[in-house]
């Protein structure tokens, strides 16, 4: 899926081979937690079942991780930020 694809509201699933991987922790420079795909191989720990919901895209001012723009996702009733690259790994929507 291509970041040009997201429309807000939209289902979003892992592809076949992934499963949503959660940061425990928020980020110092971010200032909320970040969702990820993560491969089957990897502790087997995450979710397929659930899906997430694209908020939209925020920008901030300065640049973070060489970014500037992030992308919001809701997960079970919490709010994670993304980058545009994890789109390429085989993020789908439902």
């Amino acid at each position: 899926m291509k970041v040009s694809q997201l429309k807000v509201g939209m289902l979003l699933i892992p592809g076949s081979d992934r499963y949503w991987g959660v940061s425990k922790k928020t980020d110092e420079f971010l200032k909320y937690k970040r969702i990820y795909t993560q491969s089957f191989s990897i502790l087997k720990v995450g979710e397929k079942e659930s899906p997430a919901i694209y908020i939209g895209k925020i920008f901030l001012k300065n640049s973070v991780y060489g970014l500037r723009t992030y992308h919001q996702l809701l997960y079970k009733g919490s709010l994670y930020l993304i980058d545009g690259y994890e789109f390429n790994r085989g993020i789908e929507p439902l």
